[in-house]
């Protein structure tokens, strides 16, 4: 459990270096990664390839359970209840 934190963090910042580094490209015509890591592309490619598989994760963590409550409470199940099932299997 501890590890996923971390790499739910580490997944966080990917994420936001890459919307900065978006940002400026939009922005300022900058490419800040580009700049560094230009004459590196495979380093670059790497880096790049991580930032995307970083988004993938997180989309797939964070709407996943969103679908599992909203078919819990189209079966009648309120939000009460499925709160108190979460902090009974958290406890475990």
């Amino acid at each position: 459990m501890r590890n996923s934190k971390h790499f739910d963090q580490l997944c966080g910042v990917l994420l936001i270096l890459s919307a900065l580094n978006w940002g400026t490209v939009a922005l300022f015509d900058f490419d800040f990664f580009g700049y560094y890591f230009g004459c590196f592309w495979y380093v670059l490619r790497i880096i790049f390839a991580a930032f995307g598989l970083a988004a993938l994760y997180v989309i797939s963590k964070h709407y996943r359970p969103g679908m599992l409550a909203m078919k819990r409470l189209s079966q009648g199940t309120t939000a009460k209840k499925v709160r108190r099932k979460r902090r009974r299997k958290s406890r475990k």
